[in-house]
């Protein structure tokens, strides 16, 4: 008898412990990609900055994998075409106002849709509009500026407004691509970066204005404007979040959020003066290269987990392993995170060494700059001043000390040059064809009114060569596509 009642009790014990294990996650199938407009990297508690500006991204972070994000140039088009096809701006050509993205260049949707899935974009970004190739694959797509009609500004309560509704339409497996554009100039929040009323001041109600700022212009701005437009920006960072976290709960009230991976980045950063200017698509400082880029499957990847760099090319090619979605590696410049995510938490396997990232800009008005970034220095050559810079972006992270002229990193700047020149030549060799969007001028005269530097109706052209040579490693020296 006693016996019997032993084996009842370890019967029921086990039982007990058996309904109290964890239930293991869901495999992935469906993805959430949300990309915050004009988002500084260093704007973020869970990147060290002492102001909780997203408490959401914070709480996705500790559960998440946080990467060192960079993004391969500073504004917005080419940027998301490299974020949805993992190819560089120099390979998929869409990085100037009147470019469109090619319809060779088979976007995440596109490979997605082909396996089943339902995909959903909406952008209030209206550079990203169905006339510039950015709805290719996607079932539904909608920009706010055109298909929703809400002016150059929608601001993330309004494109939720939108989305939110449209939710419940989704089935799985499912894609979700949304583009907020809330921190983006001009600043202007309804709550501060603690999501409480706003203080007073003269500029609570207009908020801190594209005309204020003076964006292109290298100046010592007044610091109560300086001062303003940071708080501001900050402001707009949480109303940005708020967006995020109403956008999740809704997933969750729906039944989508199982079985769901998202992802949080942004396409590029913000200058707010560190060396002069204020805005993006100007320079390839980190202010405006360096970038959030958080992945979050809770019992998937690992919490808490920081790798180290990743470009924003990385995205696709790991979206689409994470759901063992089959692709061929050489159709991507950048490369699938997903191993590194996994084998982080395997005994003995070593983190992978840092790699040189080769960024671009070309908007000839706006500016024309090719850099490389290694795991300590970048190499930054640009039409504007200084048209050389050699920074040690680990000591000096704000790069503010220009060390071209050192003479013991003589042979580094060298060594970087032919590297850099190696890669853009390379890359410029296997370009898709470039395709123009065509008359938009209405279009491009509402985008200049955000303060895109040349974005008018007659367009803009390129400055950089199809073909670049070697820069000089002194100061004075030829930039490899420029005489000195």
């Amino acid at each position: 008898m006693r016996s019997f009642r032993r084996a009842l009790v370890a019967t029921i014990a086990y039982g007990a412990c058996a309904c109290a294990a964890p239930r293991p996650a869901p495999p992935l199938r469906n993805v959430v990609l949300i990309v915050v407009d004009t988002l500084r990297q260093d704007h973020l508690r869970a990147y060290g900055y002492s102001r909780e500006t997203a408490p959401t991204v914070t709480r996705l972070a500790a559960q998440g994998v946080v990467w060192d994000g960079v993004s391969p140039t500073s504004w917005t088009k080419p940027a998301v075409a490299s974020i949805l096809t993992g190819l560089h701006p120099i390979r998929h050509q869409t990085y100037a106002n009147d470019d469109a993205l090619p319809q060779a260049a088979r976007t995440l949707a596109e490979r997605l849709a082909e396996r089943g899935y339902d995909t959903f974009g909406i952008s209030a970004n209206g550079w990203l509009s169905r006339a510039a190739g950015f709805a290719q694959g996607f079932g539904s797509y909608y920009s706010m500026l055109d298909d929703l009609h809400h002016g150059t500004f929608a601001n993330a309560e309004q494109v939720n407004a939108e989305l939110l509704p449209r939710l419940a339409k989704l089935r799985k497996p499912f894609f979700l691509y949304v583009q907020y554009l809330d921190p983006h100039a001009p600043y202007d929040p309804v709550l501060d970066h603690r999501g409480a009323a706003l203080a007073e001041g003269p500029r609570r109600a207009s908020g801190v204005t594209i005309q204020e700022l003076r964006m292109t212009e290298v100046l010592q701005r007044p610091a109560a404007l300086l001062r303003d437009a940071v708080d501001f920006y900050d402001g707009d960072i949480r109303r940005a979040d708020d967006g995020i976290e109403r956008l999740l709960r809704e997933l969750r009230r729906l039944g989508l959020a199982e079985g769901t991976l998202v992802v949080v980045t942004s396409d590029h950063g913000e200058e707010l003066e560190e060396h002069g200017r204020m805005g993006h698509g100007q320079t390839l400082y980190e202010e405006v290269v360096r970038v959030p880029l958080v992945f979050h499957a809770p019992g998937i990847l690992p919490a808490g987990l920081r790798p180290g760099t990743a470009s924003l090319l990385d995205i696709a090619p790991t979206v689409l392993e994470l759901l063992s979605v089959p692709a061929n590696a050489r159709d991507f410049d950048g490369i699938s995170l997903a191993g590194d995510m996994k084998a982080a938490t395997t005994p003995g396997v070593a983190p992978k060494p840092a790699r040189e990232l080769l960024l671009q800009l070309d908007l000839d008005k706006g500016g024309c700059a090719l850099a490389l970034r290694g795991p300590r220095f970048k190499l930054m050559l640009s039409s504007f001043l200084p048209v050389k810079g050699l920074f040690d972006h680990q000591a000096d992270p704000k790069e503010q000390t220009n060390r071209i002229g050192d003479p013991g990193l003589a042979q580094d700047v060298a060594a970087m040059a032919r590297r850099l020149a190696e890669r853009y030549n390379e890359s410029a060799a296997r370009t898709l064809s470039r395709t123009p969007i065509g008359d938009d001028g209405e279009k491009q005269e509402a985008m200049a009114a955000l303060g895109y530097v040349g974005a008018g109706s007659e367009g803009v052209g390129r400055c950089l060569p199809s073909q670049v040579g070697i820069a000089d490693a002194a100061a004075e020296g030829g930039l490899g596509w420029t005489q000195p």
